[in-house]
């Protein structure tokens, strides 16, 4: 066979069948022809090529196949295909991680509405007593003392009846604000129901740090707010309980907080009050 005509007639196969490629070993031996079927893929024109020197002698075709079988075939391609599948697979791909960012933004939305007020943004009565069981635990593990304040605004209803819900409201997030800006992130704070907020104040001298972060509570509860035009005053009533001293229990220790900001609401007077137990200590 002519090599010139063969590689003319590889050529045309390249060109007509979108090959970019084709290698070569070697020549037929004398004496031999073949005829050569062509594929687009390559195993199926391996497949060919050993049919059609299957009756060759031996040695022969074992010369064939280390010469023919070496072909090497490389295609023009066609990437639409790909690129079709890539943006399929990106289209799946940004879905999915859309679904999973909506799905973590609505787990800290339900968790937000679950753990924390809606309208101070300050932890609410579950997340309050989740976080005092805790530091009951760990103030029992390391023996060591805390404070619970219980807090009252004075003269909060007047201001609801009178001037609306609207404005009461906005008072409570002023209010919040303040007490966020007085434990300094350091304490939990807490707001338990209306006008009602709780701080649980961790220290290693409970007593002198409790009196001296009321008298702050104090001093920012009685600062004049203003609100659509209206100069508000207002107070609060604080009452202390102390673990271990006034009780071991959640529940005891907030009974005994309120019940000793009620003894301070009815003196009518901004003063702070102790359980008489921890008075007594």
């Amino acid at each position: 066979m002519d090599l010139s005509i063969l590689q003319q007639f590889i050529s045309q196969l390249m060109y007509e069948e979108g090959f970019i490629d084709i290698k070569i070993a070697g020549a037929l031996p004398i004496g031999y022809k073949m005829a050569i079927g062509v594929s687009k893929e390559e195993p199926y024109l391996r497949n060919i090529l050993q049919k059609a020197i299957q009756n060759f002698p031996v040695d022969k075709k074992e010369t064939i196949e280390q010469r023919w079988l070496s072909i090497v075939v490389s295609q023009k391609q066609d990437f639409t295909l790909v690129y079709m599948v890539l943006a399929v697979a990106l289209l799946f791909l940004s879905a999915f991680f859309y679904r999973q960012i909506l799905l973590k933004k609505l787990n800290r939305r339900l968790e937000a509405l679950a753990h924390f007020d809606t309208l101070t943004k300050l932890p609410n009565r579950s997340l309050f007593y989740d976080r005092l069981h805790k530091t009951i635990n760990g103030a029992k593990d390391d023996n060591k003392q805390f404070a619970l304040f219980f807090i009252d605004l004075d003269r909060f209803k007047q201001i609801n009846d009178s001037l609306g819900h609207h404005i009461g409201d906005e008072v409570l997030k002023i209010i919040s604000q303040r007490l966020l800006v007085v434990v300094k992130k350091k304490f939990t704070i807490a707001r338990l129901s209306g006008d009602e907020f709780t701080i649980i104040m961790e220290s290693e001298n409970v007593e002198k740090d409790a009196t001296s972060l009321v008298k702050e509570i104090l001093e920012v509860c009685t600062q004049t707010i203003s609100i659509s035009g209206e100069t508000l005053y207002l107070s609060a009533s604080v009452g202390i309980s102390i673990y271990p001293q006034d009780a071991h229990e959640a529940n005891d220790l907030v009974k005994f907080a309120d019940t000793a900001m009620y003894k301070a609401k009815k003196r009518a007077k901004i003063v702070i009050s102790f359980t008489q137990k921890s008075l007594q200590n």
